[in-house]
């Protein structure tokens, strides 16, 4: 069973145990989870700070609370709360524009990430070869987000503990799951590119034609232009990457748990009905009137 702190802005805690609802969203595609749950209340209720889940001993969910709804019923209040994951202060907070040179995250870390309230970063101390360029406008999460990008071509993310993780490096590890489940198979022929016509010189045209055998068996016509001339691209693929890589985005599961899984989002998964190995692109922690439950939303992994 789920355990739920909720902190107000006076700083006392209150636990709950059994939330009339609740569902955690953690998706690749988006820098901070979100959370939506409703919890009977009696008395008066504060201004909510901070929610934080716990699945045993493991942190599920810590963020702060958005919005929050008190409604009236018989007996006391439905407190309905919607809250973002760390990642939100990132996204929240304009950088002040500025060029660094040769810099490295230790130093993004003390000017621009520890006063947000991150206890520290997981990532290599190396400098960036070149400037990273801060413009007016950009947040906070685009300054990391630029630097990974240009330094390494990763992607980073915050842990549920407070740290920010460059995403350098990539666990090996593969989370087996088994058990009783719901699967259903998706595939998007949308998202299949069955040419790439690249150019390979500055001066040149774009003559280089590659093929996606995947595509033509699938009567797929979609066509992009790749220029390999640009110098500054950073750690970009290649077009038969890239066409692989829309292979795989094609094929995609859902599967159904009845209880929360052990994993989360970018996490490598083998499940027993399914031949293939996946990655978690997106992940929902649920629970309703009939209990709780996890729903994996998961792609072909490389």
């Amino acid at each position: 069973m789920l355990k739920y702190i909720i902190t107000d802005v006076n700083g006392k805690q209150t636990t709950f145990y059994k939330p009339f609802s609740m569902n955690i969203v953690s998706s690749l595609d988006a820098p901070a989870d979100s959370m939506k749950a409703s919890f009977f209340v009696q008395g008066n209720i504060p201004v909510i700070y901070s929610v934080k889940v716990y699945s045993k001993s493991k942190i599920l969910f810590y963020g702060f609370v958005d919005e929050q709804t008190e409604r009236m019923i018989k007996n006391g209040y439905i407190l309905e709360i919607k809250a973002r994951s760390m990642a939100s202060l990132l996204l929240d907070n304009e950088a002040q524009p500025l060029t660094y040179c040769l810099p490295t995250i230790d130093m993004l870390f003390e000017r621009h990430f520890k006063t947000l309230g991150f206890k520290g970063y997981i990532g290599s101390a190396d400098a960036l070869n070149g400037n990273l360029t801060i413009t007016k406008g950009m947040s906070e999460w685009d300054v990391l987000e630029n630097f990974c990008r240009l330094k390494n071509g990763s992607h980073p993310f915050v842990t549920n503990d407070g740290y920010i993780n460059t995403g350098e490096t990539k666990s090996e590890n593969v989370i087996f799951l088994s058990g009783r489940m719901s699967i259903s198979r998706i595939f998007k022929r949308s998202v299949i590119i069955s040419d790439i016509y690249s150019r390979i010189n500055p001066n040149g045209d774009y003559s280089m034609h590659t093929v996606n055998p995947e595509a033509v068996s699938n009567g797929i016509i979609r066509k992009r232009c790749f220029n390999m001339a640009d110098r500054n691209r950073k750690c970009s693929m290649m077009p038969e990457e890239i066409t692989a890589l829309s292979n795989r985005k094609a094929k995609s599961y859902i599967i159904g748990f009845e209880n929360i899984a052990d994993c989360g989002r970018g996490d490598r998964i083998v499940v027993s009905k399914i031949d293939e190995k996946l990655i978690i692109k997106e992940i929902h922690f649920i629970t309703d009137s009939k209990g709780e439950k996890t729903v994996i939303y998961a792609e072909v992994d490389e």
